[in-house]
């Protein structure tokens, strides 16, 4: 356990010092997020209309893994959706805070929490949907695969998750990642 939490503080501190040079400052929604979006939970029809792909009697709660400073989370709002986002890097969820903030996003202090993907704070079904773009591939694949199981356990039962990966075994990224077994 303390090796564990060991690795973790070292990611932290990586993951906090790149934002701090502005390096993963990334402003728009990744056009599979969109993609996602438009096809399973709410399309926009015109400039103020949207249609629900997803019906329900209330509004539909999704978790953005790995929000970084919140590109998808502002996007998702803008959609009508009621986001939530974690990340691993405390400078990032600052950023993504006062970012939502600007946008008139007045509880992103309770709706974007610097946490281990392999504790989410969130209670079990909590969420309808997640995603998670281009993040799970930057870490170790027993990390990733941890904190599928937590996405998991705070989704809802038949929620969806969309999950987009950036690199591949020749990039310097987890070796293990995309390798088949047997």
């Amino acid at each position: 356990e303390a090796a564990r939490m060991n690795e973790i503080d070292v990611k932290t501190r990586e993951w906090d010092d790149s934002y701090s040079r502005r390096e993963n400052h990334v402003f728009y929604a990744g056009d599979e997020v969109v993609r996602f979006v438009a096809r399973n939970l709410r399309r926009r029809k015109g400039l103020t209309e949207f249609e629900d792909v997803v019906r329900g009697d209330r509004g539909v709660e999704v978790l953005d893994v790995g929000c970084g400073i919140g590109r998808n989370l502002v996007f998702g709002h803008e959609m009508g959706l009621a986001m939530y986002g974690m990340d691993l890097s405390s400078r990032a969820v600052d950023v993504a805070r006062r970012w939502l903030a600007s946008e008139g996003i007045g509880d992103a202090a309770e709706r974007v929490l610097a946490c281990d993907i392999q504790a989410l704070p969130w209670p079990d079904g909590f969420f309808d949907h997640a995603i998670s773009d281009s993040v799970l591939d930057s870490m170790p694949l027993q990390v990733a695969q941890a904190g599928l199981s937590e996405i998991a356990w705070v989704g809802r039962p038949g929620g969806l998750f969309d999950g987009g990966l950036i690199s591949g075994g020749e990039s310097g990224r987890d070796a293990d990642f995309g390798a088949r077994k047997g």
